[in-house]
This record gives C-alpha cells, sequence and structure tokens, in this order.
C-alpha cells in the first residue's frame, strides 16, 4: 500500500501538470490572438497599397479618356474592373471590336491584383492573349468580375452615373470593407456604403458601425 507521503507526492504532481496545461494554454490564446493582430494589420497595409495604386490607375484613365469610369450599373467595382483593365470606356461601354479582337490598353497590372468572380468564393486567374498591342477578348462576361481586397470582398468604387446626377464630389469614392465586410461584400450602391448620392462624405463616416473599419484610397 502506497504510503501517505507517496500519495501527496502524486497528487502535488497532478496539480502541477493542470497548472502547466493551464499556461501553455493561456499562452497558447496569446500567441494566436498576436499572430491574428499582426495579420491584420498586414491585410490593412496591402489593401493601402492596392487602393493606392487603383486609384493611381483611374487617374490615368481619366488623363486619357476625359473623365473617371462612370457608376453604369449600380454597383461601381464591375466599372472599375472593366475600365482599368481596358474593356470598357467612361461610359461603360465595351470598345469595339473587329474580328474579335479589340484595342485594350490596361491600367493595372493584373498579377498585382487579386481577381473575383461572382460565382466563386475564390480568386480567379484572367489570362489576356495579346497579338501585338491588342489582346483578344479575355472575359466575355467580365461583368462579374472585380478586383478583390484581402478579406475577399471587392473594391467597392462609387461616382457619378452620368453627366446630370448628383454626384458633387470632385472625384471617386473607392474603398474596402475592411475586416467587416460581411453580408454587404457583393453591393456596390452608394447607399449600401453610408456615401450620399452627392458623393461627399460625412464627417461621422468612419464612427458609424458599419463603416468604421472601411479604408479609403488616399
Amino acid at each position: 500500500m502506497r504510503s501517505e507521503k507517496a500519495k501527496r507526492a502524486a497528487g502535488f504532481s497532478l496539480v502541477e501538470v493542470l497548472v502547466a496545461l493551464a499556461v501553455v494554454a493561456i499562452l497558447a490564446g496569446l500567441i494566436i490572438g498576436l499572430a491574428g493582430s499582426i495579420g491584420q494589420r498586414s491585410a490593412a497595409a496591402r489593401t493601402e497599397g492596392e487602393l493606392a495604386a487603383l486609384a493611381q490607375a483611374l487617374e490615368r484613365f481619366r488623363s486619357l479618356h476625359g473623365d473617371y469610369p462612370w457608376v453604369t450599373g449600380g454597383e461601381g467595382y464591375h466599372d472599375l474592373y472593366a475600365a482599368l483593365t481596358g474593356a470598357a470606356d467612361v461610359r461603360g461601354r465595351p470598345f469595339p471590336a473587329v474580328e474579335g479582337v479589340r484595342k485594350r490598353q490596361h491600367f493595372v497590372d493584373l498579377a498585382r491584383f487579386a481577381v473575383g468572380r461572382l460565382d466563386s468564393t475564390e480568386p480567379v486567374t484572367p489570362v489576356p492573349v495579346y497579338a501585338g498591342d491588342e489582346v483578344s477578348l479575355l472575359d466575355g462576361d467580365y461583368t462579374r468580375h472585380f478586383f478583390m481586397d484581402p478579406w475577399g470582398s471587392p473594391y467597392i468604387y462609387l461616382y457619378r452615373t452620368g453627366p446630370d446626377d448628383s454626384w458633387e464630389h470632385g472625384g471617386f469614392v473607392l474603398l474596402s470593407l475592411g475586416p467587416g465586410g460581411g453580408e454587404e461584400r457583393l453591393r456596390g450602391r452608394i447607399q449600401d456604403h453610408g456615401v450620399p448620392a452627392t458623393g461627399r462624405l460625412p464627417a461621422d463616416y468612419f464612427e458609424r458601425e458599419n463603416t468604421h473599419d472601411n479604408i479609403l484610397a488616399p
């Protein structure tokens, strides 16, 4: 029969094991939380860089075509993709094709961005086929594509819908929904993102529950 001293030693060892497991669990939680925080900061930094690149591409588009792309279908991220890949003009109209080939000027390097598609939850890889300075129709349904942020949502593009609308903002509004995109991820309408029809952001824009983690283009 084991002595009382042996029993106490065994009991103490069990307590030590339980304490050690608790400490390990706490440390693991801290490490996971820290890793998540670092991951979010990295995603935010990537988002800011991509928004800046898209904004610069829009300026190049305007310098060539005289205006930024209009929002033609209520969901401006399609217009953003079509314009910056050279598939559509200011009014969202496809450029004329000759024998299945149309002139296209890409304003962005597609390899730099993740491209999403409405019928896919994962990024897709559009592959243009060039012939000199021409490119064959790479996406007959390009209106289903969008530039995807690190959280799987489209970069939202808001601008005028025509020459006589109520848009007053001097430029476009380009943003990411941030980590809280949620159910709003595939909505590009102005009213879904807290931006008035005038395009002027309200003073408390980043204090609202559904927009506090949005990231705007510089």
